[in-house]
């Protein structure tokens, strides 16, 4: 009896934890995960004189899919989206719901060059994908902007995510559907 109960307890655990640290939308990873997990890479990145890169990215035109196909299929575009991008990244990366319709993602060891190597096969990946509402192909591209430690003045988790969220911004105003590592 006693072992049902603690397997049921552990279960029960292991639930809780998952809620308090994912989106239950996309199963991804939420924002407050997302924070912690980012200044915990950023401190080990300072201390161990490695890199740490993020990426954060943004799907193009996203209010247009709500309005046109209803809000659930914006939530299935989202969910479709976490299961592309998740199937690129390695086991130690972050993958994380930043805000409606962004995503941030933390590699450890990463530099620029790979981050934006990775943005690339991501914004490549999901505009292969045929997403499809009522036989309808609807369109999803990203744009992203990508930060390394080696970028920023100062290596604090602020200073990263300020860098790619200024790239990311970059990326839409030069037309979107593409990754910045600049600016």
């Amino acid at each position: 009896r006693f072992s049902l109960t603690d397997a049921r307890e552990e279960k029960l655990l292991r639930k809780l934890y998952e809620s308090s640290t994912r989106d239950s939308l996309t199963g991804a990873y939420n924002r407050l995960h997302f924070e912690e997990r980012l200044r915990a890479e950023v401190a080990y990145a300072t201390r161990h004189r490695t890199e740490t890169s993020l990426l954060i990215i943004d799907l193009d035109h996203f209010k247009r899919v709500n309005d046109t196909y209803g809000h659930p299929t914006g939530d299935s575009v989202l969910k479709h989206v976490t299961q592309v991008c998740t199937r690129a990244l390695r086991t130690e990366d972050v993958f994380a719901r930043y805000g409606g319709e962004e995503f941030a993602i933390v590699l450890r060891g990463i530099g620029i060059n790979g981050a934006l190597r990775l943005g690339e096969r991501l914004r490549v990946a999901l505009a292969a994908e045929r997403i499809e509402h009522e036989g309808q192909r609807i369109p999803v591209t990203l744009s992203g902007g990508c930060a390394a430690l080696s970028c920023c003045a100062v290596s604090s988790a602020e200073d990263l995510i300020a860098t790619a969220d200024r790239r990311l911004y970059r990326a839409k105003q030069q037309g979107r559907d593409r990754i910045s590592a600049q600016g």
